[in-house]
């Protein structure tokens, strides 16, 4: 009755097709083609309702012999619920995937190195500065840091990088905040280099962490600035920088 866009049984019932006036118009045809063809049919249809919202409805029909007659059982029944949710969830993942790429074009954009881990430390997600800052073409995400194979001391020490002191690692296992620690390197081509690399802990809305997000700023050129000043500022005037001196031997 709803689907016919009436209102009481009796309006459709010993009606013949042509009399209802239904909506969808191709039903009449499809039923008749089914009792000539003795073939059963089935098919999603739209149609408009009078109060001018559309609806959808799935017919499916099968021949069916009454009185020595032909005829059919025809089910119809309204999927508008379903196919509105459907192209809803479409229409969401669409707009996901937009921002994805927009979100991906920022990061692309960015002169540093970004990565993005889990929670449980696995690298997710990088940009495309990473690479090069480290040296080589780093494997296919989900990455854990000791496939990276990246050696690293810290500048101001010497100490060595251990896996599980690295930032990235500490922000996600620790919550640990890290802001521009100096690490020398030597990449993955076999060069050396020094990096600045801060962390943070990304958390959900009720504080759990949930992964964590490192920045790459390559700082060898600089680097290598300021030891050729310092030495020739030394040389220039020795006996003044005995730290200094003993810094950059170092």
């Amino acid at each position: 009755v709803d689907i016919c866009d009436r209102h009481t049984v009796n309006e459709i019932r010993d009606k013949r097709l042509e009399e209802i006036s239904c909506p969808l118009p191709e039903v009449e045809n499809k039923i008749k083609g089914i009792i000539k063809d003795n073939a059963p049919i089935k098919m999603d249809l739209e149609m408009a309702a009078s109060d001018g919202n559309v609806h959808y409805v799935h017919f499916s029909a099968v021949p069916l012999p009454l009185k020595g007659e032909g005829g059919a059982l025809a089910i119809i029944t309204d999927i508008s619920d379903q196919v509105n949710a459907r192209r809803r969830i479409e229409d969401m993942a669409a707009r996901a995937e937009q921002e994805k790429q927009r979100v991906r074009t920022i990061l692309d954009s960015l002169p540093v190195g970004v990565m993005v881990a889990d929670q449980t430390g696995k690298v997710i997600e990088r940009n495309v500065m990473v690479d090069p800052i480290l040296g080589g073409k780093l494997m296919r995400p989900p990455l854990a840091i000791e496939q990276v194979n990246l050696k690293a001391w810290w500048s101001d020490n010497g100490l060595v990088v251990r896996n599980e002191d690295w930032p990235l690692i500490q922000a996600v296992k620790r919550g640990k905040t890290t802001v521009g620690s100096a690490l020398d390197i030597i990449r993955l081509d076999g060069s050396r280099g020094t990096i600045l690399n801060s962390a943070s802990p990304l958390r959900d809305d009720r504080g759990k962490i949930i992964g964590g997000v490192s920045v790459l700023q390559d700082i060898t050129r600089q680097r290598m600035l300021e030891h050729a000043c310092w030495r020739s500022w030394h040389s220039s005037t020795p006996g003044l920088l005995p730290e200094w001196q003993s810094s950059c031997s170092s």
